[in-house]
């Protein structure tokens, strides 16, 4: 069981931070007790018997418990005592190489534990930005929406008393504006919402797990290295008699008894959370329950107010996506990038954390990298990979994330196709009948369209005039039914074909200049 599986909880961070400052605490307390201890050694036995009291100070706090450092240390310091007169020759080499080393040992454990927390840290923000702005967009929807309605309103009392002119005129355009603004933050609102879907599962099951894993990593290499300390100290007090050396062989017995993959057994087992829960960010359905249709939860609406705008955002995402793969590129192609772009890429596809043999924990036969501690180019290279890893991991998460939104934008351009757009705004058809009946038949005679009857096209039984879509969808209940209406776009007067096949599809028929007829699209520009 490891740390990216077992310890993602809060309670679980929190344990982990105690525990490793109990550690630097541990430490503290050796590297005391091994400088009296060199200074007993110059003096002999007559101060080494305090020292391995002082030694036997140990945190006996619960965040110590089961600890094989402790209970290595402890038994280490209760056979010092016998080795009283035979320290004098190592008490130089004691001095000047093991604390050195161990001073090492804290200052890099105390650097891992502040990065570990700046970087959980900065995971917890970035999560808690991303929920900000999603309850922030969610008020401005809401806004959108009171204003749009207002306007609605206003609109239909306009239109139910029959007054017409500039006043009208103004209302209408208001009206259009506000449902522009609303189709736009709705959509704002659904890919804000995709967003943060990713980022809170990008967090959960990439980026938490790996900073645990990495972390696990370096606490078991640091272990290692502690106990090769240990060793080394130890058989600073080795020689050559029977009685030393049944000593010596009592204090190496419990040091090896000392296992990485073992040290954070028991701390994992009594501190151990269940896994992060997901963060389901849903589509409020009621900010849509009176678009009439028009707009649908975790669906991105397409019509002439938004076609524009979504791609523009499309192309802005497809640069963005393009600019991160560079980036990443050139990071795989600097500093040993082939290590962290493995590395990367198995984050990526989904270890949650896991280690080699699949269960969290490192292998036994896979020792555990140790820290370089001598100041040596090792300890950076080393950090540069691990550097390189995590902004490939995080360049990848927001490819990953855009990549998402422009699937979302292509599909929902690619339903539409070459179909007509529908028209964002309430079709002033449904709300002013009497004006609109009265302009079928001028508009359909300006078009002077007839088929090979001659008869005028809006005397046909299947011609309707001006009709919304949603009456088309009503009317064309049959595979097969089809009906020919005009609409109107970009201030222009057009005839649309529409037929039930394989679902309602619209079609803009075009007259070209031989009299006959072609539909719009790809082909005829």
């Amino acid at each position: 069981m490891g740390f990216s599986s077992a310890l993602q909880g809060r309670a679980a961070h929190e344990a982990l931070l105690n525990r490793q400052e109990a550690e630097l605490k541990l430490l503290e307390t050796m590297k005391r007790c091994l400088i009296q201890k060199s200074k007993c050694d110059k003096e002999y036995a007559a101060s080494l018997a305090a020292v391995t009291q002082q030694g036997l100070k140990v945190d006996r706090s619960d965040d110590l418990q089961g600890s094989h450092i402790t209970r290595a240390w402890r038994a280490f310091m209760e056979e010092l005592e016998h080795t009283a007169k035979q320290v004098k020759a190592n008490a130089e080499q004691l001095e000047s190489v093991c604390l050195d080393k161990l001073a090492h040992l804290y200052q890099d454990k105390r650097r891992v534990r502040k990065q570990y927390q700046e970087e959980h840290a900065k995971i917890a923000t970035k999560f808690s930005h991303i929920t900000e702005d999603v309850a922030r967009k969610k008020t401005e929807y809401q806004k959108h929406l009171e204003y749009y309605k207002m306007l609605r309103g206003r609109f239909e009392e306009i239109i139910k008393s029959g007054r017409s002119g500039r006043k009208l005129d103004d209302v209408i355009d208001k009206y259009q504006k506000a449902c522009r603004k609303l189709h736009l933050a709705h959509n704002e609102y659904v890919l804000l919402l995709s967003e943060a879907a990713e980022i809170e599962k990008d967090i959960r099951t990439i980026l938490m797990p790996g900073l645990l894993e990495h972390q696990q990593s370096q606490q078991e290499g640091f272990i290692l290295t502690w106990r090769n300390l240990l060793q080394e100290i130890s058989k600073l007090g080795d020689t050559t008699s029977d009685r030393f050396s049944e000593i010596q062989q009592r204090i190496e017995s419990n040091i090896a008894s000392i296992s990485p993959a073992e040290e954070y057994r028991e701390f994992t087992e009594k501190h151990k959370t269940n896994p992060t829960a997901p963060v389901a960010f849903q589509f409020d359905e009621a900010l849509v329950e009176d678009s009439l249709g028009k707009l649908q939860a975790n669906t991105l609406t397409v019509d002439n107010l938004t076609v524009d705008w979504l791609k523009a955002r499309q192309t802005e995402l497809e640069g963005s996506i393009k600019d991160l793969q560079e980036v990443q590129s050139k990071l795989c192609q600097d500093g040993g990038g082939g290590a962290a772009l493995n590395n990367s890429q198995t984050s990526l596809n989904g270890t949650n954390g896991t280690t080699a043999n699949g269960n969290g924990t490192t292998s036994p036969s896979a020792k555990p990298s140790t820290p370089i501690l001598n100041g040596s180019n090792g300890t950076s290279v080393k950090d540069s990979s691990n550097k390189s890893s995590k902004e490939l991991i995080a360049l990848r998460c927001q490819e990953r994330q855009m990549q998402k939104q422009v699937e979302m934008i292509r599909a929902a351009l690619n339903d539409v196709g070459c179909e007509e757009l529908p028209s964002g705004c309430d079709d002033i058809s449904t709300m002013a009948p009497a004006i609109l009946l009265e302009n079928k038949k001028s508009i359909s005679q300006d078009l002077s369209m007839t088929l090979s009857t001659n008869r005028p096209l809006y005397e046909e039984e299947w011609f309707h005039g001006v009709l919304p879509r949603e009456e088309v969808v009503r009317l064309l209940r049959n595979e097969g039914d089809f009906l020919v209406r005009e609409t109107t776009r970009n201030d222009e007067s057009q005839t649309v074909l529409s037929v039930c096949w394989n679902g309602h599809k619209h079609f803009i028929v075009q007259t070209t200049a031989e009299g006959h007829f072609r539909f719009e699209g790809p082909a005829f520009p």
